[in-house]
């Protein structure tokens, strides 16, 4: 993100809004968990459309829940149980010149939202950059242990698609191209 707001003008780059907090969608389905486990109906004009007034969540194999949203046209998405933070960024995107960032919120319960808030208000706030990495990491913290979903569960917090990996050359088999290319440079 860093990369893209480097290569814009000031003007535009602080017109750049940065997601910091989200649960990520998982995946979409046009099956209707709804409708198959919470009426008698057989489709959208017969199931009584308990997606409006339910709130539905699939529990994974190791016990975390994903929240379900219905769509108009009863398509199903299941987000992610643990929320992206972008939180340990945000002094780099500071930095950067970005000027606009976003708070998505899919799952948290109506009584978190303004802690949730201010704490990132207050990370934005900061006087100093050392500061603004403590506040980060306070409030990081509070959400990896305290942040509960809609059914009172903490799953924690992570980088999601953020996480800068290492790659593992090592356990990577050589393509065949390469083979033959090692073959001929014999």
């Amino acid at each position: 993100i860093t990369d893209v707001l480097d290569r814009l003008g000031a003007q535009s780059r602080s017109k750049v809004e940065v997601i910091i907090h989200s649960n990520l969608p998982i995946f979409h389905t046009e099956h209707c968990l709804f409708a198959r486990f919470l009426s008698d109906g057989d489709d959208y004009r017969t199931c009584g459309r308990p997606c409006e007034t339910t709130t539905l969540h699939i529990r994974d194999s190791k016990g975390r829940d994903h929240r379900v949203e219905a769509d108009m046209g009863c398509r199903n998405t299941v987000f992610e149980a643990s929320s992206q933070t972008a939180l340990r960024y945000l002094q780099d995107f500071c930095n950067a010149g970005a000027g606009v960032f976003r708070v998505e919120l899919v799952d948290q319960p109506a009584e978190v939202i303004p802690l949730l808030l201010e704490g990132v208000r207050g990370v934005l706030m900061a006087d100093t950059p050392s500061d603004r990495r403590q506040r980060s990491r306070d409030l990081h913290d509070w959400m990896n242990h305290s942040l509960s979903d809609a059914n009172g569960r903490c799953h924690g917090v992570n980088e999601g698609s953020l996480e800068v990996k290492a790659e593992n050359r090592h356990a990577m088999r050589p393509t065949a191209s390469a083979l033959r290319k090692a073959e001929r440079d014999k």
